[in-house]
């Protein structure tokens, strides 16, 4: 995946390798997008492969706000390793996708499955922001 950007905001610690993969780890995030002129931010699943990442959009008026139009996708966790928490920020412009298969399993857990939304997004990031918080 080719990211024009890395970082976005002063003391941004992270580059792209790393920002990708801790989006890898989770499959939950938050995204922002405007809906009727106002930010609205909700969850989603998601999913990152070789070409970016695949959004699940449940509600339709998000997925029409979000249709060409600049996004952020966010996601944050807890590393115990280090006992910190950190946070990672990939922004692009999605197109709908079709998706012909399921991810890979991830071991016995229940996930959230971006391809069993009605509506599903191709995010290839323009930019990618990632730090610790302390």
């Amino acid at each position: 995946m080719e990211v024009k950007q890395v970082g976005l905001i002063e003391g941004d610690e992270f580059g792209a390798e790393q920002c990708l993969s801790l989006f890898r780890r989770l499959r939950l995030g938050h995204l922002s997008v405007s809906v009727r002129g106002l930010p609205v931010v909700v969850p989603v699943p998601y999913a990152v492969d070789d070409c970016g990442f695949l959004i699940g959009i449940s509600e339709q008026d998000i997925a029409s706000a979000m249709n060409r139009n600049v996004v952020a996708l966010q996601s944050d966790a807890w590393d115990d390793d280090v006992e910190r928490r950190w946070t990672v920020l990939a922004v692009g412009i999605p197109v709908p996708a079709t998706v012909e298969q399921e991810p890979p399993p991830r071991g016995d857990k229940i996930v959230p499955n971006p391809w069993q939304a009605p509506h599903v997004f191709r995010l290839q990031a323009q930019a990618l922001s990632g730090r610790w918080i302390d």
